[in-house]
């Protein structure tokens, strides 16, 4: 099984974490924006994902978030992390000099490439740049083909997008949400009920 994650803020990234930490592991990770940070954590099999997320980000100003976005993935990530994460992590992006067309990105050269990367590089929210420094891409909501790579891979779209950030209390609510229907959905396929829509 091929899993896509997709975006949606932050409301995005705690169901999707929920949900993807009850179904068994998936041949492959593919993502964008909030879902392509979901990827990533899960192929390094990091902990205390909430308490870093909650710490990094609890004092972050709207502008600011792209820098604490990158310091929650700093502060998680493993040294190897870039060498887990190619070929089984493939994350979209939205290239400006290809009429901001997806592009994706499954090898890393070094961690900190990886960082950047699943930072989810939003012009405005994420600060001052226009693209990020290692690709010269935006988040991957900018291409107008994203649908094209979503094809024959089981989709985990959460019910509701949210841009805000997220207290204790609320993430944990979506992180439960996410994590219930991921467990529904793991349990249906064991006992063979393909289709009544989870």
């Amino acid at each position: 099984m091929d899993v896509w994650i997709d975006g949606g803020g932050f409301a995005a990234f705690w169901y999707s974490y929920g949900y993807m930490s009850r179904i068994p592991r998936p041949a492959s990770l593919h993502g964008y924006s909030a879902g392509a940070l979901v990827c990533v954590l899960l192929t390094c099999d990091v902990d205390d994902v909430l308490d870093a997320a909650l710490a990094v980000l609890s004092d972050c100003t709207f502008g600011a978030v792209g820098d604490a976005l990158r310091r929650f993935v700093e502060t998680l990530l493993p040294c190897d992390a870039h060498l887990r994460a190619s070929n089984y992590v493939h994350i979209a992006l939205s290239d400006p000099s290809a009429w901001y067309k997806t592009k994706i990105v499954n090898s890393w050269d070094t961690r900190q490439d990886l960082v950047v990367v699943a930072a989810c590089f939003i012009p405005g929210f994420m600060g001052g740049h226009r693209k990020d420094p290692v690709y010269g891409c935006l988040d991957a909501t900018f291409a107008p083909d994203l649908d094209d790579y979503r094809v024959n891979l089981m989709r985990v779209t959460p019910r509701a997008a949210d841009l805000s950030l997220i207290d204790r209390d609320t993430a944990m609510g979506y992180y439960a949400q996410g994590a219930i229907e991921g467990f529904l959905k793991a349990e249906i396929k064991n006992i063979g009920l393909h289709n009544i829509g989870l």
